[in-house]
């Protein structure tokens, strides 16, 4: 869109329109048939490593879009644009529409990084649109899991030479992977996702890739997901040093996908990184249509606020996007905000009245539980309602929301998840803090919520 600001333009997720626009079916015929024709067995190549599949797998490229990303800087963080001075460059995204027998037709965004050339593969989703919503069916289940992962913690630093930081790194996503499995979730979604190129070269950069690869081994699939980067990491002199984000994974098609960059307050400290709202259009089966949304609220109170009214006009954009809107809405996520914050208590503001607005989002905790008083030292309150920090739990700011038209969606139950560390032998030291070599291990410093 000409008419917004370059410096809003993200990148990695993109909507079923983007994907189609200025993207005409492929022609391989006339003068030039043979170089389209060595260009998609290229974006095929592309597409097959991105996926995993043999080189003699069939996949044909139906459409593409190209996109350079290139970084500026706004106040102290990092925003991908396409013009501008003083400019660092991340690499490519390409946007592909391919079709596999075998995987049906699907919308694939691969990232290319450009120092190492290499694809990863940010969004696969499915390239089928629905002739007709489906009908709920009484007695059908939905299970969604929040987990903000801490990013890639720990960092490289005076307490953590480099092959320390991969090793603990890799015990701390081999116990998280556990725990997301055993929730037996539908959809997940996760925040603070990074693409961190310091990650040693025997692990990889893309921390979805790594949570992916874990769950795979418990035979927990997800085989359409999205990552959707907030922002980008630069060091001036060595240029593009990764980025951050949220991401959905889903066991059911994901038919459709947006986002919404949040505002922030230039200049204020809590208020550093850009903040994204994610949203899926999921085809669950027995229900539906369902959007799911995901964001990781900001530390600053005044943007939680600003942010949460921007999710409610976002999800009620999304509403009407379609001729028949979804049967329901899930807004889970890190939201940084205490139930009792003027941001929650906005978000649940349809509930306040006697009749309940459109608009309000529902605590789905509340709706089965009490809710704790801040701060509580009660031991259920403190094992079973709050959510952060994992090591000495105070808040409950992880939180799952929904509305839904009639009765279609009745929460049944929601538990806090990963209460416990995993054991480091006789010299850990709980005292420590979390990100100390001889702390227990934690899977987060957030716990995850499950809600059915």
């Amino acid at each position: 869109d000409p008419g917004v600001d370059s410096r809003l333009l993200a990148h990695g997720a993109i909507s079923r329109a983007a994907f189609a626009h200025d993207a005409a079916p492929i022609d391989g015929s006339g003068d030039a048939g043979a170089q389209v024709a060595r260009t998609l067995e290229n974006l095929a190549s592309l597409a097959r490593q991105a996926l995993g599949l043999r080189p003699d797998t069939e996949l044909h490229v139906e459409r593409t879009n190209r996109l350079e990303l290139l970084l500026c800087s706004d106040d102290g963080a990092w925003f991908l644009q396409t013009t501008g001075d003083d400019l660092v460059t991340a690499g490519t995204m390409w946007y592909l529409t391919v079709v596999n027998p075998a995987l049906g037709r699907l919308q694939l965004a691969i990232f290319v990084e450009a120092r190492s050339e290499q694809p990863f593969l940010y969004q696969m989703s499915s390239a089928g649109l629905l002739d007709k919503l489906p009908t709920p069916t009484l007695g059908a289940r939905m299970r969604v899991l929040s987990q903000n992962v801490w990013n890639t913690m720990p960092h490289v630093g005076q307490e953590w030479a480099p092959d320390l930081r991969d090793a603990r790194y890799s015990e701390r996503m081999d116990l998280l992977a556990q725990q997301l499995a055993r929730a037996d979730a539908d959809v997940v979604a996760l925040q603070e996702v990074r693409f961190d190129p310091s990650l040693g070269p025997h692990i990889g950069p893309f921390q979805l890739d790594h949570l992916r690869a874990r769950l795979a081994a418990h035979n927990d699939d997800f085989p359409y997901f999205v990552f959707q980067p907030a922002m980008a990491f630069v060091d001036r002199r060595v240029g593009y040093q990764g980025e951050e984000g949220v991401a959905i994974l889903s066991r059911y098609p994901i038919v459709d996908v947006r986002y919404a960059l949040l505002s922030r307050e230039l200049g204020n400290p809590m208020d550093s990184h850009q903040r994204v709202c994610l949203a899926v259009r999921i085809d669950m089966p027995g229900l539906g249509i369902v959007d799911v949304l995901t964001a990781h609220l900001s530390l600053n109170p005044q943007s939680q606020n600003t942010s949460v009214a921007e999710v409610i006009a976002f999800a009620n954009a999304l509403d009407a996007m379609w001729p028949e809107p979804p049967v329901a809405q899930v807004f889970i996520g890190d939201l940084n905000a205490e139930p009792h914050s003027y941001a929650i208590r906005e978000l649940n503001r349809g509930l306040e009245g006697p009749i309940p607005s459109p608009e309000g989002f529902r605590d789905i905790w509340l709706e089965l539980h009490h809710e704790p008083r801040p701060r509580s030292t009660a031991a259920d309150d403190i094992q079973h309602a709050f959510t952060f920090p994992s090591d000495d739990p105070k808040k409950r700011i992880d939180l799952a929301t929904f509305r839904s038209r009639g009765d279609v969606l009745t929460p049944r139950s929601v538990e806090v998840i990963g209460q416990d560390p995993a054991p480091r032998g006789a010299r850990q030291d709980a005292q420590q803090g979390m990100e100390h070599p001889r702390s227990p291990l934690w899977a987060s410093d957030h716990r995850g919520l499950v809600a059915e």
